[in-house]
């Protein structure tokens, strides 16, 4: 690939002081067997020893293949995803947490289903999630088909954001992330494409998931009122049956919850 060509695949990365996950992460990247991509990786401020590994794995993959931006101070991750996005020439885009990591073939075969099927703009698959505060790990099955997804939109986040591939004109088409929301950024990016797009699972565990890393209960509480407001739009907007308001009732128990009992839950579960 030269700097002429466009790749296929665009891949989206923000790092705020991940230093420690960077080596297993870019390799999982390295190791694909489907390589027509490009990183697009911003250094969101980071003060440890994150921009030294960056630049260490840029040699590696190669100035033509990994382009860096350097942001001086934390802009927050959406801010950054959009900096990345509008950086992206690859057909697709893929989005990946430094401390998740993928299977071997995971973009081979989502490219795959992608070129076969191109009525389908955004398509993820099944992960494990690593719950690094007890090592405990959890197989997670996403919904399959399209069908499927719809009935369930508004239950959970139909996609885990590392374990994407997207349309590249899709998602510049709705203007990115929307950069008002800090958390939940992506589950407000998949409900504006429903409406233009199908989605897909493939039923296949391909990423790795890191999860409730030192999360605090004033962040998880903010994450917990973003999902309610941001299905709350959308079930309106959508004119979906009131029933889809029931789901609104988990994460709100979550808030609810006293901090003692969650500081127990994530100590043993």
């Amino acid at each position: 690939m030269t700097n002429k060509e466009n790749p296929a695949i665009s891949i989206l990365i923000a790092v705020w002081n991940e230093e420690e996950f960077l080596d297993k992460f870019f390799g999982s990247i390295k190791n694909q067997t489907f390589n027509d991509y490009e990183i697009i990786c911003v250094n969101n401020g980071s003060s440890d020893g994150s921009l030294e590994k960056i630049l260490k794995w840029q040699k590696i993959f190669g100035l033509e293949k990994f382009k860096i931006i350097k942001n001086k101070t934390n802009s927050g991750l959406t801010n950054a995803l959009n900096l990345a996005l509008k950086e992206a020439r690859g057909q697709y885009i893929a989005r990946i947490d430094p401390d998740d990591f993928w299977e071997k073939e995971k973009l081979e075969k989502q490219i795959s289903f992608m070129k076969n099927n191109p009525d389908y703009g955004i398509i993820g698959c099944n992960h494990l999630n690593i719950y690094q505060n007890n090592k405990n790990k959890r197989y997670i099955r996403l919904p399959e088909t399209s069908e499927m997804i719809s009935k369930k939109l508004f239950r959970r986040n139909p996609f885990a954001h590392s374990c994407i591939l997207a349309r590249t004109d899709l998602i510049k088409s709705i203007g990115g992330y929307n950069e008002s929301i800090k958390y939940g950024q992506d589950y407000d990016l998949w409900l504006r494409c429903f409406p233009k797009t199908k989605f897909y699972n493939l039923q296949e565990f391909l990423c790795q998931r890191t999860v409730e890393r030192g999360i605090s209960v004033k962040k998880q509480n903010a994450q917990m009122w973003q999902s309610i407001k941001t299905r709350a739009k959308y079930i309106h907007k959508y004119n979906y049956s009131w029933k889809n308001y029931l789901y609104l009732l988990e994460p709100l128990l979550v808030i609810l919850t006293p901090n003692f009992i969650k500081k127990i839950k994530r100590k043993y579960f």
